[in-house]
């Protein structure tokens, strides 16, 4: 049988786990109210029309940027939190 542990998991703790997760979460949310709060400032209400009533294409992805951000520079500081 083939006894190999997944990727990014066969060393990491899972509190590590839990608090990477848990702050990417937040610092997603962070940045839907970022770009909110930039499209206010900026008298626009949706950011495009690709996608008709969701205010944007911008409006899909805004937390997903800041997050993977976080997520990518927590990946880059703390490898050997990831097993990497």
């Amino acid at each position: 049988t083939n006894s190999e542990t997944p990727f990014l998991m066969s060393d990491t703790k899972p509190f590590c786990i839990f608090l990477i997760g848990a702050l990417t979460g937040v610092i997603g949310q962070i940045g839907d109210l970022l770009i909110s709060c930039l499209k206010r400032l900026a008298g626009a209400k949706d950011s495009g029309t690709l996608i008709p009533g969701h205010g944007g294409l911008l409006d899909r992805v805004d937390s997903l940027m800041l997050a993977a951000a976080f997520f990518a520079l927590m990946l880059h500081l703390y490898p050997q939190a990831f097993n990497v």
